[in-house]
């Protein structure tokens, strides 16, 4: 193997077995000498200017990564590959969502690029890979996810101390406005918002909540010793329209987990309900 070799597989080491065609000229390769790898199989393309090593694994940090050296030191995985990244959903998105400066042009295949500014604060790493922190990758999902997914990809972040409601409506302040796709949705979510309260705990009270709020519901004390939500949501006393979610509920065989009292939004908590 020649150094210059030896050089890309060190580089590529450190990248999930990616590398980009920059990195390889740096270690002494040509352009010629590039292309050959390629027509022979020691070196797949991924996008352009951008290899993998073949016979390292393929793995999703691989394809992460690939993507940010494609796009350049000032991107950064986001929306909601990013929500996926930092653990904030469970699924992953079939495309990547990454952002690149205004500036940036090109395309690749297999990627959403959103062509923003980004600030420094904006964005961390991740396994090494740059995505956008969790205070950011949320108000870019505003525009792509319901009410009920964003809440809880935000409550998500909360239990996991990446972001809190002073910092969600600090940089929702700055960015949200007239025009930018979600600002509706971010609105929303800070007004159900109390201060101290601590993050829902699981996604069915963010959906019972939601779902209260779209029926146009008042919330109303409910006396109560235990404010455990069963299979039978003991406790709860409840309208004809919730009684029949709770229904549609417990039907599934949902079993919560237990919720802790008071919290002005989280009516489940304190043992309220919708009426």
């Amino acid at each position: 193997m020649k150094e210059a070799d030896r050089e890309v597989a060190a580089v590529a080491a450190g990248q999930y077995g990616a590398f980009s065609r920059e990195q390889a000229e740096a270690a002494g390769l040509s352009e010629e000498s590039m292309t050959r790898r390629v027509v022979t199989g020691r070196w797949e393309a991924l996008h352009p200017a951008v290899y993998r090593l073949v016979g390292t694994p393929e793995t999703r940090q691989q394809r992460l990564l690939a993507a940010t050296l494609w796009a350049g030191p000032k991107s950064a995985i986001s929306h909601t590959t990013g929500a996926s990244l930092l653990q904030l959903q469970s699924a992953w998105p079939d495309e990547v969502h990454l952002t690149v400066p205004p500036t940036a042009s090109g395309r690749a295949d297999g990627l959403v690029v959103h062509r923003v500014e980004l600030e420094r604060g904006d964005v961390v790493e991740v396994d090494g890979i740059r995505c956008t922190n969790a205070t950011r990758t949320i108000l870019d999902c505003a525009g792509l996810f319901s009410d009920e997914p964003l809440e809880a990809a935000f409550e998500q972040a909360r239990r996991l101390g990446l972001t809190s409601p002073t910092a969600l409506a600090r940089r929702a302040e700055q960015l949200c406005g007239k025009g930018r796709p979600g600002s509706a949705r971010v609105r929303r979510l800070l007004t159900a918002q109390a201060p101290g309260e601590r993050p829902l705990e699981s996604r069915l009270e963010v959906g019972w909540l939601v779902s209260c709020a779209r029926a146009g519901s008042r919330l109303r004390r409910v006396s109560t010793r235990s404010a455990a939500i069963g299979s039978t949501l003991r406790g709860l006393r409840c309208s004809s329209r919730a009684n029949a979610m709770a229904s549609s509920i417990t039907g599934r065989g949902w079993r919560g987990s237990a919720i802790g009292r008071g919290s002005p939004r989280s009516k489940l908590r304190a043992g309220e309900l919708c009426t």
